[in-house]
């Protein structure tokens, strides 16, 4: 669950007390986390940030209205990465039919075998300097091969791709930060106190 804060509803009274609070909560962290440092400026950006994040959000607990919202998230892609996503499923259960021993499997595999040449048109247009080898639906083991060098060539693009969309969005979000930090400091707080929380679940 998400702690979703009510800022436009907020008056006027209740941000002079989420201020105060703040002020109050981060001395007194700070104080009692750090009882031997008397210069709190020598302290790590780490930490600093750490204690005013949290004074912030034990703050606005006290003093700004709130309700819990589902944490659900899902992700978007660029449509290239969508269908490199799509193709890489396709290749995995394309390479699953053939170790099932499911009684349709053979009209299965010769719909993904037709579907196939269509996957790999798509790759050209996405993978840099790709063009489509040469391969056979005879032997069996061999074409078995040449689906797993094309599996093992999209799962490793998707890789750097998705390292690369990680990177841009923390320098976006990081940089939409800053500039509400400027501007709108109710958004920027709304942004500061957004922690995701994951979990495990363990099935007996």
């Amino acid at each position: 669950m998400r702690t979703v804060f009510s800022y436009t509803s907020t008056s006027e009274e209740q941000w002079m007390k989420f201020a105060t609070e703040v002020d109050d909560s981060l001395g007194v962290y700070l104080n009692k986390q750090y009882t031997t440092c008397s210069d709190f400026s020598s302290l790590s950006l780490d930490r600093m940030w750490y204690a005013l994040k949290a004074a912030i959000f034990s703050a606005a607990i006290e003093t700004l209205s709130f309700h819990k919202v589902s944490n659900t998230h899902r992700s978007t892609y660029s449509p290239e990465l969508s269908k490199l996503i799509a193709i890489n499923k396709f290749l995995d259960r394309f390479l699953y039919r053939f170790t099932t021993r499911h009684p349709n499997r053979p009209t299965q595999i010769l719909q993904m075998t037709a579907e196939l040449p269509s996957h790999l048109v798509n790759l050209t247009s996405l993978l840099p300097d790709y063009s489509i080898p040469t391969y056979s639906t005879t032997p069996l083991s061999g074409f078995k091969s040449f689906l797993r060098s094309q599996k093992n060539l999209v799962s490793a693009f998707l890789g750097t791709k998705f390292a690369q969309n990680l990177s841009d969005s923390v320098e976006y979000y990081t940089a939409l930060r800053d500039e509400h930090f400027s501007d709108s400091l109710g958004t920027f707080i709304d942004s500061a106190l957004s922690v995701e929380k994951c979990s495990i679940v363990l099935r007996k």
